[in-house]
């Protein structure tokens, strides 16, 4: 019962700060970048791809696990996607749906996306998205510590 709950708690608050270390970094290091990518150079490319990735894996994590595992936790019935998102906005962990939804989409055309050039054509939206995303996260990453904490006090 609440063991289990309270490790997969405790695994989800050490990776979600570890995510949102390596997608700051990220970001800082994208925010360097020349503005126009005709002149970038093979080494920008790289700070590009690192960022697209994490912004993707990182809406992932915090919606398919994160948000999840709350639902969980929270002795609320597996919905849909769509279902936990709704349940996380009422839990005030981001402001917007549709910024989520914005981030979700632009994850998707990421993930579709086999060209540089396309990939960099995204890039000022997933720049600017990212800071979003890591708001998101950082507020979740403090509903994580309060129900831990809370449930250590109880």
């Amino acid at each position: 019962g609440c063991g289990i709950m309270k490790t997969i708690m405790q695994e989800i608050q050490t990776a979600l700060a570890k995510q949102i270390d390596w997608l700051s970094y990220s970001h800082s290091q994208a925010l360097k970048l020349p503005e126009e990518h005709e002149k970038w150079e093979k080494s920008h490319y790289d700070v590009m791809e690192s960022l697209c990735a994490r912004f993707a894996r990182g809406i992932d994590f915090l919606v398919r696990k994160v948000f999840r595992a709350l639902d969980d936790a929270e002795f609320l019935p597996q919905g849909t996607l769509i279902d936990t998102v709704h349940r996380a906005h009422k839990r005030n962990l981001f402001e917007y749906i549709e910024t989520i939804q914005r981030i979700k989409d632009l994850r998707n055309q990421i993930a579709h996306e086999y060209a540089d050039e396309v990939l960099a054509d995204l890039f000022p939206e997933v720049r600017s998205l990212t800071q979003e995303l890591i708001q998101m996260m950082q507020n979740t990453l403090v509903y994580v510590d309060e129900s831990l904490n809370k449930n250590d006090n109880n």
